[in-house]
């Protein structure tokens, strides 16, 4: 385990649903753009998908893909962008937990660099993360096409497991450059958890 120096770049690394907050934050988030009866319908309908996911006939990217085109595809990013911060001021305070949010602050006061890495998206993310003082968001980002409309798909890689990983090195380089710290809960963070010099596995 590294040794932490004043010289040396720390990264606090979290990842949210289930570690930030109580649960995944996704459904709320569509919810808020289509509606009680809109998510209800959209996720009647993509029962199919969770069965095929559930029998790995499908991947990750791929169930989650469907679920956006189901409910965002052919809306304008504006929509998509609007209803994350708003999803974000009002919404996601009541779904964190505070001890994260402790854990948080003591990174900040500390001048460690804080970096969020979630699989879900960007479009609700960012806003809170700044707000909190985190300096990156990298997350999951949604596919627009020429008009400025959402195509459903996600732009590049879903960030999960390995992909959390590749994200964080592309961004700050080889680990041998910083300390991190990694909270997760869940096999979609083993990866990051295992580059960490300081892993915490379901924390808070």
């Amino acid at each position: 385990m590294s040794r932490e120096n004043s010289d040396q770049l720390v990264i606090a690394a979290f990842d949210f649903d289930g570690t930030i907050s109580y649960f995944d934050t996704l459904i709320p988030y569509l919810w808020n753009i289509v509606g009680t009866w809109g998510t209800i319908k959209n996720l009647f309908l993509s029962i199919p998908v969770f069965f095929r996911f559930r029998l790995n006939k499908i991947s990750r990217q791929q169930a989650k893909e469907a679920l956006l085109t189901r409910f965002l595809k052919g809306k304008p990013f504006a929509i998509a962008e609007i209803a994350g911060r708003n999803y974000a001021h009002d919404c996601l305070k009541r779904l964190i937990k505070k001890k994260a949010l402790e854990r948080i602050k003591w990174h900040y006061e500390q001048n460690h660099l804080l970096v969020l890495v979630s699989a879900n998206l960007e479009v609700y993310l960012a806003p809170w993360a700044h707000e909190q003082g985190f300096t990156s968001v990298l997350s999951s980002q949604l596919d627009v096409d020429r008009h400025g409309k959402v195509t459903g798909l996600l732009k590049g890689k879903n960030c999960w497991g390995e992909e959390k990983v590749r994200r964080l090195v592309e961004t700050f380089g080889p680990k041998k450059n910083y300390i991190l710290y990694a909270y997760g809960d869940s096999r979609g963070d083993r990866e990051l958890l295992d580059l960490a010099d300081y892993p915490f596995f379901r924390h808070f």
